[in-house]
């Protein structure tokens, strides 16, 4: 999970695109003078009956909802807010030798489990040793693996019975 602050609502607008990156949203905020305030999660159904007077209601918002790639906040945002979004996103590529992602940070455990699986099955002939090290790096990339598939899926398997 990551921490996007790269929207800032506009007075009298409730819908905004999300960022390109993120894949599932977990919680809201918005920054109440110097107070992160938690927003409530609504379907768009409660918001599509709930936001439907002319003019909007306009206030510091309580309310937010998911459509597709678009957020959209409940009363309308009355003034210029800065949104904290929790999110799942996309794995960023690393393109300096400088950058990171979490391959690069908590790969760490499989790139050490695997040397030393080398190192002891090829140069001390630990083959049981190595074995276990082989098994510790395998567990680590599965982890590694699982995340990234989650991070890069939008969509869900759902279960047909016939």
């Amino acid at each position: 999970q990551s921490t996007d602050t790269s929207i800032n609502t506009v007075a009298g607008t409730a819908s905004y695109a999300l960022p390109s990156t993120v894949v599932t949203v977990f919680g809201v905020w918005f920054l109440y003078v110097t107070k992160w305030i938690k927003l409530n999660k609504r379907s768009i159904e409660w918001m599509n009956t709930a936001d439907n007077i002319q003019p909007a209601v306009k206030s510091p918002m309580n309310n937010y909802s998911i459509y597709g790639k678009q957020i959209r906040f409940y009363p309308v945002p009355d003034a210029v807010y800065n949104i904290k979004l929790t999110v799942d996103a996309t794995i960023a590529v690393p393109v300096l030798d400088t950058d990171t992602n979490f391959w690069t940070e908590e790969g760490f455990a499989l790139i050490r489990h695997s040397t030393v699986a080398v190192i002891r099955r090829s140069y001390l002939g630990m083959s049981e040793e190595a074995d276990q090290a082989d098994s510790l790096a395998t567990r680590e990339l599965k982890a590694l693996v699982g995340r990234s598939v989650k991070q890069v899926s939008t969509g869900f398997i759902e279960p047909h019975w016939y």
